[in-house]
């Protein structure tokens, strides 16, 4: 994201992604790669307001926030071996930095799983935290049924203090994991 006063933010958001268990003669296996980071666009602000990136990559604003209403859903292609059938855990919430130590922090974070599940913020599966599984899916067949495409919501409810690209790679920022694991 990047911050000037009463300005623009690019958000680019870093995913971390974990995959559960290992491969193990004969036992299911996960691979996850293809990893696409979050992207809430170019944002402006005028004061209080939020950002939304839905799984299908439209951003939705509100409060002092605007923008040109496109981004980039995050997304990961997941493979399995010996099974179709996976859990998936995520982290609910996330922070983005500045270089300057100035704080984002990213909430409401959801995903779907394949392409033809795609959808604006707000209608997706809630991340519920990593040591929770929001639920068992199937994977299976091309790419666009094994994707799992991820969005979340920017909020600050005062002016934003700190001008500079803000990530979740810049230090002091926290990525989102993803936990798959093969049933």
């Amino acid at each position: 994201m990047k911050i000037q006063n009463k300005s623009r933010i690019v958000a680019v958001f870093f995913a971390c992604l974990l995959a559960l268990p290992q491969i193990v003669l004969g036992l299911p296996s996960v691979i996850l790669s293809n990893n696409v980071d979050m992207d809430f666009g170019l944002i402006e602000y005028s004061g209080a307001g939020n950002a939304s990136v839905g799984t299908d990559g439209n951003v939705s604003y509100s409060g002092g926030f605007t923008g040109a209403g496109l981004g980039t859903s995050g997304a990961t292609l997941v493979s399995l071996t010996n099974s179709t059938q996976a859990t998936i855990a995520c982290s609910a919430t996330a922070t983005m930095t500045n270089s300057t130590g100035d704080t984002l922090m990213v909430s409401d974070i959801e995903f779907v799983v394949g392409s033809a599940s795609r959808t604006s913020f707000g209608s997706g599966t809630p991340c519920q935290g990593i040591g929770t599984s929001s639920g068992t899916f199937t994977f299976s067949g091309t790419v666009n049924n094994r994707t799992i495409y991820v969005g979340g919501r920017i909020n600050a409810a005062g002016p934003l203090s700190g001008a500079g690209n803000y990530s979740s790679a810049n230090a002091g920022g926290s990525s989102i994991t993803i936990v798959v694991t093969a049933i």
